[in-house]
């Protein structure tokens, strides 16, 4: 069995959407991977994003970052 938390939190601040991104950094390491190396293998992720879908025409979200905990596996 496992637990899963998610997270899609709007900032309107850029310093306070680093320091979440930040903590998630941390934690990112004790999560855990669901079937590691298999092909149903699910791992735990960040992204950090700035978002445009308020604005008028609406854009694309950009990335400012992404990591995972997914192992490298044997090909």
């Amino acid at each position: 069995m496992f637990y899963e938390v998610r997270a899609n939190i709007f900032f309107h601040s850029e310093d306070e959407a680093r320091d979440f991104y930040h903590d998630c950094q941390v934690a990112l390491p004790k999560g855990s991977v669901v079937n590691p190396c298999a092909p149903n293998q699910q791992c735990s992720i960040i992204d950090h994003l700035i978002c445009r879908h308020d604005e008028n025409p609406n854009e694309a979200c950009t990335s400012l970052g992404h990591e995972d905990n997914c192992p490298e596996c044997p090909q």
